[in-house]
């Protein structure tokens, strides 16, 4: 399983190892609330591959009780099996300029 995150960095390994990875980061805030905007499935006629487009935003609040919201756009690969082996995440523009600097 592969995980790309809009920050730049990657996770890649076994599905067990990279679930740890994504609690171990949810667990450093105190909330994390997510709302989906859109959704919708694709198929890869070219390569007969599943995918799944998200877009939303997580409210973030840290352990010094700071809250932000950040917006995302994930992309998830789905096997034959049904199962994610895939995930790429990008932010908007606006945010990526902010991210920046």
């Amino acid at each position: 399983m592969a995980f790309f995150l809009a920050d730049g960095s990657s996770m890649m390994g076994p599905t067990d190892t990279l679930m740890k990875g994504m609690q171990a980061y949810r667990s450093s805030f105190t909330k994390m609330e997510v709302n989906v905007e859109a959704i919708f499935a694709v198929k890869s006629t070219d390569k007969n591959e599943n995918w799944v487009a998200v877009w939303g935003n997580e409210i973030q609040t840290n352990q010094a009780g700071k809250v932000d919201t950040v917006s995302l756009q994930e992309t998830w690969r789905f096997n034959k099996e049904g199962k994610v082996n895939m995930m790429f995440q990008a932010f908007p523009l606006r945010c990526a300029a902010a991210a920046a600097g």
